[in-house]
């Protein structure tokens, strides 16, 4: 079982209990196959959202869209286009 994110991030895909706490109580995030699983729904939720970005000019942008929705899996469903903001603390 691998834990990051100063005890918060759970399995492979560290999976965060703050945000997903039922997820990680049931089991979801300690199981391998299942936490791989249930972050990339959450990973495809956000690519899906990733085109009515302003960070993205359209839904073949491709490279635009996959950083948007990486942003969004991880930092939060309001942070898809903090790769383009300089300031942002995760920018990099």
């Amino acid at each position: 079982m691998m834990r990051g994110d100063y005890g918060h991030g759970h399995g492979v895909m560290q999976i965060d209990d703050r945000w997903h706490y039922t997820k990680v109580k049931n089991g979801i995030a300690a199981n391998l196959i299942q936490n791989l699983i249930y972050a990339l729904e959450i990973y495809y939720d956000a690519w899906q959202k990733a085109p009515s970005q302003s960070c993205v000019s359209s839904a073949s942008s491709w490279i635009s869209r996959t950083r948007a929705a990486y942003s969004a899996y991880n930092g939060g469903g309001t942070v898809y286009c903090r790769w383009t903001n300089p300031n942002h603390t995760w920018y990099k």
